[in-house]
């Protein structure tokens, strides 16, 4: 996987990261803590993102948005799972690869532009809420059943909580308009369906 840079030219860390844990995903994307000045940062770094992105090495998973392998390699493991809506492939592919004794780089002198959510800003609550159900098929395929229920438990019941409440402190000091809390609750709808 070659280093993912954005338009301004900041990289993009999903270009080399960990294999996401039920930690991280409660720690960082479910309670927001890796927003949270300084302590945030270290979070986000050690559970997900501990890589040195200005030197390749091996690493765990790298972006779907722009990789290379052997075509064998793909056959062997099974190649993207069809399965998933929005993201996680990526992740399960790597998985399997190392799973098969495969070794994952990172290649920092490999320089991609990734003009990445093009397509997913023109349905972002649809996107987010698929992606969300896409990180429950990674886990249950990848961990099984119980690490599927327990990311379901985590969304569901301190999640949408999160979401609302945060909203609301947001809207309230005037960081989000009454739109972006609609939104929210879109959000909260979409995952308390859960199909």
């Amino acid at each position: 996987g070659p280093k993912l840079l954005d338009e301004d030219g900041s990289i993009q860390l999903a270009c080399a990261r960990k294999f996401p844990s039920l930690l991280f995903r409660l720690t960082c994307d479910v309670m927001s803590l890796s927003s949270l000045p300084t302590i945030g940062k270290h979070l986000k770094k050690y559970l997900q993102y501990p890589y040195d992105y200005s030197v390749s090495q091996e690493v765990e998973a790298i972006s779907g948005a722009c990789m290379l392998t052997r075509r064998e390699s793909l056959d062997n493991t099974g190649g993207f799972g069809e399965e998933y809506i929005h993201g996680g492939e990526d992740l399960e592919l790597c998985l399997r690869i190392k799973q098969a004794g495969l070794k994952t780089y990172y290649l920092q002198e490999a320089v991609v532009t990734h003009f990445g959510g093009r397509s997913s800003c023109q349905a972002k609550l649809r996107v987010f809420v698929n992606s969300i159900l896409s990180d429950q098929i990674y886990y249950l395929k990848s961990f099984g059943r119980i690490h599927g229920i327990l990311y379901r438990l985590i969304i569901q019941m301190i999640g949408i909580p999160c979401i609302i409440v945060i909203g609301f402190i947001k809207f309230l000091v005037g960081a989000e308009t009454i739109q972006d809390y609609k939104f929210r609750l879109n959000l909260v709808r979409g995952l308390l369906q859960w199909k």
